[in-house]
């Protein structure tokens, strides 16, 4: 909130310019003295508002205000003498002490504008900046030549003193419309500089409209373009009061300039209406097509630096893009070796609860892998594959010790409770996270055959999930080569003799091809396909007692 006796100088200021306001739209120019008198309260309300914001803003910020109480003071003071020099002295002369007071203005609202906080521009921002405001400052050095300075500076012979400072006013203004152009875009962007930014304005133009009715002899106090210099009042005023609002009492270094996108629309905008005023206007000389097409020339260098720009950001992008894809990936590579890192050991739990041979769902793991990518299996359902794989036997947990550690062929009620375990591990795997359907369909169906035979739905050929009947193979030819409490080891040909075998009865016949191939490709455990799963395959283990004939393991188990 501001300071409660900077709003009321703020107040008084905004007030007496409306009753300026008033007795210009009733009296005109028959109230000039009661105008002339407003507006000297109006200059000096503000010059005292302003060293209110000086005195409440912390040093080196204040200094900005001081230069603004210091200039609206000059003005009060030159317009105070105007009007005793016009109404009291009833002198016309235009050389007085009001011309000095009038010519310190654009000076210390200069000095003033210099001392706003503002951002610093980087790099090509920099030098964009610098073309727009060169562009900017030679457009308006232009047309204030040709409208207003020019006119003024022909009438030089005729009076001497009157045509030059007739000149001197534009010529100023003109100065301190460049300094806006060039200074507004690194000032921060508040209330305050805009209204800095409109008081200036306001200014600029009320003088420049003062120049050329002067010229002509138009001019009367009391005219409506008065109001330009009101309102240029008002908002350095308003600019005074929104300053201390929020004051910011660190030292914090100032930020980096943004450039907005009306910064860079303004040259190529003021360039068009440039030619096209070159065009309609009468008057032209050839100096200005060439001004013209000089200033043309470097809005196209801007264009090319923000091309250039363009370019530099659009790589640094894609790679930003790559970048942030190779960490999702990573992440995601390290998210699937946690969970299968996590199945791995819950399934090496399991194998320690069944006795199984050690390894045994590694070695299922990859065969089935190698199954999947010789079918051709996307790597999603690779991956459901191998989830399925490790969880194969979950429902294993419920089965009685008695029962998973009996040596001996197990009874009919036995090998019913056996059965159980299929649909015990499915109901156990769906409160599993994240796991994958295709592994709920191995943990349910690996035990099905493709004659119908098998369980625990009897589910017959295409029947059978397709990921379920590759695990099939895959669990069957490492239980044949392993060693078990109920049997002894068979040597490698005869298991994959018993793969071949049952081909079209208690396997799919494309697996048992797939089976085929690498094992002739000498792929079935193969260091290669080691490397591949990122790990080394233990060596296949000599069979300790070859069974009498090939043959299935006895009846419940595998």
């Amino acid at each position: 909130m501001a300071a409660p006796r900077l709003s009321l100088l703020f107040a008084a200021t905004l007030g007496t310019t409306l009753v300026n306001l008033a007795c210009l739209l009733a009296l005109g120019p028959r109230g000039a003295a009661v105008q002339d008198a407003l507006f000297v309260a109006c200059c000096a309300l503000c010059a005292c508002t302003a060293a209110e914001a000086a005195r409440l803003h912390p040093a080196p910020r204040n200094r900005a205000w001081t230069f603004v109480a210091l200039a609206f003071g000059v003005s009060a003071l030159g317009n105070a003498c105007w009007t005793y020099l016009e109404y009291v002295r009833r002198e016309t002369s235009t050389s007085s002490l009001a011309d000095v007071a009038f010519l310190l203005v654009p000076g210390l609202l200069a000095l003033a504008f210099l001392h706003l906080p503002h951002a610093r521009p980087r790099g090509h921002d920099r030098v964009r900046l610098a073309l727009d405001v060169s562009v900017l400052v030679g457009l308006l050095a232009l047309w204030g030549w040709r409208l207003f300075i020019a006119p003024a500076v022909a009438d030089l012979q005729e009076q001497s003193l009157a045509a030059a400072l007739a000149a001197l006013y534009p010529l100023l203004d003109m100065g301190l419309l460049c300094l806006l152009a060039w200074l507004v875009p690194q000032r921060l962007p508040s209330w305050p500089t805009l209204c800095f930014a409109a008081g200036t304005t306001g200014f600029v133009l009320g003088d420049v409209v003062y120049a050329r009715l002067e010229a002509s002899g138009g001019y009367v106090t009391g005219h409506p373009s008065d109001l330009l210099w009101a309102g240029g009042v008002v908002a350095f005023a308003a600019a005074a009061w929104c300053s201390v609002r929020n004051i910011p009492h660190d030292q914090a270094p100032p930020p980096r300039l943004e450039l907005r996108p009306l910064s860079f629309v303004l040259p190529y905008l003021a360039l068009a209406v440039s030619f096209l005023l070159h065009s309609l206007v009468p008057g032209g000389r050839p100096g200005e097509l060439g001004t013209l097409a000089v200033l043309a020339g470097l809005v196209g260098l801007r264009q090319g630096l923000v091309w250039q720009d363009k370019t530099r950001l659009e790589a640094e992008l894609r790679d930003a893009a790559r970048l942030l894809e190779a960490r999702v990936e990573e992440r995601t590579v390290q998210v699937r070796q946690t969970f299968e890192g996590g199945l791995l050991a819950l399934g090496m739990a399991l194998e320690g609860r069944d006795l199984e041979t050690s390894g045994h769902t590694e070695r299922v793991v990859r065969l089935a892998r190698a199954l999947g990518r010789a079918l051709h299996l996307p790597p999603e359902d690779l991956d459901a594959l191998s989830q399925g794989a490790y969880l194969h036997d979950l429902g294993k947990l419920t089965v009685p010790d008695a029962i998973l550690h009996k040596p001996g062929k197990l009874t009919p009620e036995e090998f019913a409770e056996m059965q159980t375990h299929a649909e015990r591990g499915h109901r156990l795997a769906l409160r599993l996270p994240h796991l994958a359907p295709g592994a709920l369909t191995v943990i349910l169906h690996h035990h099905e055959r493709w004659d119908g035979t098998g369980y625990p739905h009897g589910l017959r050929g295409e029947g059978i999930p397709p990921l379920a009947r590759i695990f099939a193979v895959a669990d069957v030819y490492d239980a044949l080569v392993s060693e078990r409490p109920y049997k002894p080891a068979w040597t490698p040909q005869a298991a994959a003799a018993e793969i071949l075998a049952g081909a079209g009865r208690h396997f799919d016949p494309c697996v048992v091809r797939a089976f085929a191939g690498l094992r002739e490709a000498g792929r079935l455990g193969t260091p290669e396909e080691a490397r591949d799963e990122s790990t080394s395959l233990p060596a296949e283990s000599p069979a300790t007692a070859a069974p009498d004939r090939p043959g299935g393991p006895p009846p419940g188990r595998k």
